[in-house]
């Protein structure tokens, strides 16, 4: 694929640029492909690359290329394989520079969302001060925003969906002000999942409708999201059918990849809707699937499973 070909010549100019010890080609080369391994749904070596995007852009003096590699570290951490339980010794390898405020503000929101993931209050409390006073000290808007819409995915997770869509509507105003449309986009379907899980019917389908009109970038994630969120919203105006046939294609889609907890909402999804058909077997095997993929990223509090 054109995907496939990109990813080949951006490894092949890594090499070369890592032979050249060019920390600034370096950088610009991890975030290209952190980028392209995103597209296609390979979470952790999109991960992978996007900590070597961070520290090649410290190294170089790149604030750009550091904030949008930080973003892009989070992101892939919560929604793909690496264990929840991990996150804190990740922290300690975030701290590049003591004195640099964008890897320090990254090594602070993977303590916030290790703290979200395992219930503890207090340590939440304190940590999310610690962040919230290096992105608000340094200026750093945009990283704050990208990093809050990741601890509100995580606050859904663990049945905190208030929080979440109080945290989400904030970092949105914030990004659709820079004019950030693809994190607008990827953060108004974090949206959708955070009204449904309250029960706010009326206004999941305000935002779903909404979703399904935007123009979005088409990568792996928003493909399942879509296909998710469309499900939800067939299944509440009474076409079960549909909706069973779109969960379905947003399952097929996160099958091959490894994002995690997108994998395992297209499931609960498709659980619902089997429920609802009468298809109780198969609802129950879904929901399953789905507690054993949460319990290898770490979601163990029972409200993760809901629904």
């Amino acid at each position: 694929s054109e995907i496939d070909a990109a990813v080949g010549e951006a490894e092949s100019a890594a090499e070369a640029l890592q032979a050249a010890n060019d920390h600034v080609g370096l950088a610009e080369a991890a975030v290209a492909l952190e980028y392209l391994e995103f597209m296609r749904g390979r979470i952790a070596r999109s991960h992978a690359w996007a900590i070597r995007g961070l520290r090649h852009a410290i190294a170089a003096g790149r604030q750009r290329e550091a904030a949008q590699s930080s973003a892009d570290v989070v992101h892939t951490a919560v929604i793909g394989p690496l264990p929840f339980e991990e996150f804190a010794a990740t922290a300690d390898s975030m701290l590049l520079s003591p004195d640099e405020p964008i890897s320090a503000a990254t090594g602070q929101a993977f303590m916030v969302l290790s703290a979200l993931a395992a219930g503890d209050d207090d340590a939440l409390e304190e940590r999310e001060a610690l962040w919230r006073a290096i992105v608000d000290g340094h200026g750093l808007p945009w990283l704050g925003a990208t990093h809050a819409h990741l601890f509100a995915s995580v606050e859904t997770w663990v049945g905190r969906p208030d929080a979440a869509e109080r945290r989400l509507r904030e970092a949105r105003e914030v990004l659709a002000t820079m004019g950030d449309l693809w994190w607008v986009g990827t953060l108004d379907s974090s949206l959708c999942r955070a009204v449904a899980a309250q029960g706010h019917d009326r206004e999941f389908l305000r935002l779903a409708d909404a979703l399904e009109a935007a123009a979005l970038v088409p990568d792996r994630q928003m493909q399942v999201r879509r296909n998710v969120v469309r499900a939800r919203a067939m299944l509440l105006r009474g076409s079960a059918a549909h909706a069973e046939a779109s969960a379905r294609r947003g399952l097929e889609l996160a099958e091959p990849t490894d994002l995690v907890l997108d994998h395992a909402d297209a499931l609960l999804t498709l659980s619902d809707v089997l429920r609802e058909r009468g298809f109780g077997d198969e609802a129950d095997a879904a929901a399953g699937q789905a507690r054993a993929m949460l319990r290898s990223k770490g979601c163990h509090r029972p409200s993760s499973v809901d629904g």
